[in-house]
């Protein structure tokens, strides 16, 4: 709250200069010399003040600024009571002092502070000044209240501009520690390159003969040993399995220390311990052990060392257990694809193959002449050599950094045509900005999608594609002019079309099926957000 010091101090000597100027307007006389040397202490204290500004404190510290405002308010009503009460020069010293009084302690406290100060000086001039008014005392308490409420509702301004200011301070600072803390963190999302590098930085750390990471499966209720330096574990631990130590570290999820060789980990030998439960976004990851077999090596100060070394740890190998969850998860994605086009491209053509080489080799056996047959089963082994050639051209095809969604999608749209000569393709395309590569990875799949439904399904000659991509966001529509969707709905069973709309969920997009509106056929729309 120092920010109050500069504007108390002005309105103090404003007030002070106010009633200097009033007591040299009196009339000659004892009145004005009286009341000239009465405004010396308000002068000194203005002075002392401007020197050492009060200072608005809060806490166990409060009370000594609480005194210097209540010395501030008995001085200022002293001079006034002194100098003829309401009709006293220096009244407006009184407006600095309930200032002071509302930016120390708030609204209560300064309405208080006010009507103590009006009380204090309206009784006794209603009791000794014949014929007061009482409007006066009204006026003028009036506006004392009047300050006192200006002045907390100041305080309660200031203080949440200071409380914002302290919020933004400790923001940076924590965007600092996380900066260092990322800095510190393992850079490689390899489950196993984490593991490692985390054991290297606790060997740095910890005078240790025996090291342990376990990771926590939630599917099997068991500990998988990750990594063991010093000692032979089994590939998985059960919880009762873990020294009792370990078991309340990781109930407590707080680092413990053991002082006792019972059960640990490398059993017999072991003189001290610390055990750190992983714990990351609220869940439990796993477990570091490090024990020792030299007394006096694993101290309480490295206790806590370790716990903090157990947070970046912890985000660290959660971070590469995800990575690993969303690259299996991914491996199996692209697996499914790659064997439901192996199937639908190129299986069905090789049991066509299989079934006309039996009928041929039957005619054979019977003595026909099976040369034009031949030549016709040459043709469609052909014909499968370059589905298979088209398909693993087609399953290498996607987006990069160096080639973007237009060039990817527009040299697919061009393979098609030369494969099927009787379609009508047009592809138009609006192209301002890219996407992150990410997401243009999974609108390509879901174009590549959406055209192969068309060919397989729709019986359609015409296709037209557009893309659209600028400052409001990205559509992409696919629109055939085939036999459309039955009454519009679409099956539940329809794998192809489930997996474009979770591809377009998880780009956050929203994908639309419908009919067009100038005839048969289906339009698929797939908007993303700018």
């Amino acid at each position: 709250m120092a920010r109050f010091g500069p504007l108390v101090v002005a309105v103090r000597w404003a007030t002070v200069a106010v009633g200097l100027a009033l007591s040299a307007l009196q009339d000659e006389g004892a009145n004005r010399t009286g009341f000239l040397v009465l405004g010396i202490p308000l002068v000194a204290y203005a002075v002392l003040r401007t020197v050492r500004p009060l200072r608005y404190l809060t806490g166990d510290a409060a009370t000594g600024s609480l005194l210097d405002v209540l010395a501030e308010v008995a001085l200022s009503l002293a001079v006034v009571v002194a100098t003829d009460y309401w009709a006293s020069p220096y009244v407006f010293c009184l407006a600095s002092a309930i200032l002071a009084a509302g930016f120390a302690r708030g609204f209560g406290f300064a309405i208080r502070t006010a009507g103590a100060a009006i009380a204090a000086v309206a009784i006794p001039y209603h009791l000794q000044v014949t014929g007061a008014e009482g409007s006066t005392t009204v006026q003028w308490g009036g506006e004392l209240l009047l300050i006192a409420l200006v002045a907390g509702y100041a305080r309660r301004l200031f203080g949440e501009a200071e409380e914002q200011s302290a919020i933004a301070r400790q923001a940076n600072d924590l965007l600092s520690q996380l900066n260092a803390v990322a800095q510190a963190l393992p850079a490689s999302l390899d489950l196993d390159e984490t593991v490692d590098t985390t054991i290297a930085q606790l060997r740095e750390v910890f005078p240790i003969d025996v090291v342990a990471v376990l990771l926590w499966e939630d599917a099997t209720d068991a500990w998988r040993v990750a990594a063991a330096e010093g000692v032979r574990l089994p590939s998985t631990l059960t919880s009762p399995q873990l020294p009792p130590p370990a078991r309340d570290a990781v109930i407590a999820q707080r680092a413990t220390r053991a002082t006792t060789s019972d059960h640990a980990l490398a059993g017999v030998g072991i003189v001290a311990a610390i055990y750190l439960p992983l714990v990351a976004r609220d869940r439990l990851v796993g477990l570091i052990a490090i024990e020792s077999r030299t007394a006096g090596q694993l101290t309480d100060q490295q206790l806590a060392l370790g716990g903090a070394v157990a947070t970046q740890a912890a985000l660290a190998l959660d971070n590469a257990r995800w990575f690993q969850r969303l690259r299996t998860v991914g491996a199996d994605e692209e697996r499914t694809r790659i064997a439901r086009d192996l199937h639908d491209r190129v299986g069905q053509s090789l049991a066509f193959v299989s079934f006309e080489l039996d009928r041929i080799s039957r005619h054979a056996d019977d003595g026909s002449t099976v040369k034009d047959q031949l030549e016709e089963l040459r043709n469609e082994v052909r014909n499968v050599v370059t589905e298979v050639r088209d398909t693993l051209y087609d399953l290498r095809t996607d987006v990069s950094e160096r080639q973007d969604l237009v060039a990817t999608l527009g040299a697919f749209l061009h393979r098609l045509q030369e494969r099927h000569a009787e379609l009508d393709i047009h592809f138009d395309f609006v192209a301002d900005r890219r996407l992150p590569v990410r997401q243009e990875r999974e609108i390509w799949r879901i174009a590549q999608e959406a055209l192969t439904n068309a060919l397989r399904h729709a019986g359609t000659t015409i296709i037209r594609v557009t893309w659209r991509c600028d400052d409001a966001g990205a559509v992409l529509e696919v629109i055939d002019g085939g036999i459309g969707l039955a009454d519009g709905a679409v099956r539940a069973d329809s794998y192809g079309i489930v997996g474009m709309r979770e591809r377009a969920a998880a780009i956050g997009g929203r994908l639309e099926l419908r009919t067009p509106r100038e005839g048969p056929g289906t339009v698929v729309r797939l908007e993303v957000a700018g």
